[in-house]
């Protein structure tokens, strides 16, 4: 069963998490941490991608692809391609940039 108060759980670990992964980021490489600019490109992208799969993770891929439109739309955020959905993408830590996807899945 599906309720606010688990939608909102699900938006709260996945914030934690990007928040997790700055610090790791910053931990990890002293000589070079996140700049202004890096930090707000990933905290904004990461916000997208929390709010899309947060509540939206379990939807149909009609739903999802819906949600991720009005995320876009609002934000005013684009994404690198004209082609696909929010949830064709990924955040990266390392450059705070939208990723698809199949190009972090290791081709056989």
């Amino acid at each position: 069963e599906i309720s606010r108060e688990g939608l909102l759980k699900s938006l709260k670990s996945l914030l934690v998490k990007g928040i997790g992964l700055a610090i790791e980021y910053d931990e990890n490489h002293p000589d070079f941490p996140m700049t202004g600019q890096h930090m707000d490109n990933f905290a904004k992208r990461w916000l997208l991608h929390s709010l899309l799969w947060s509540f939206a993770g379990s939807a149909s891929w009609d739903v999802r692809n819906q949600l991720a439109d009005l995320l876009l739309r609002s934000s005013g955020m684009m994404l690198p391609d004209d082609d696909g959905s929010l949830a064709d993408y990924r955040v990266r830590v390392d450059t705070g940039e939208l990723e698809l996807w199949s190009a972090s899945v290791p081709r056989v």
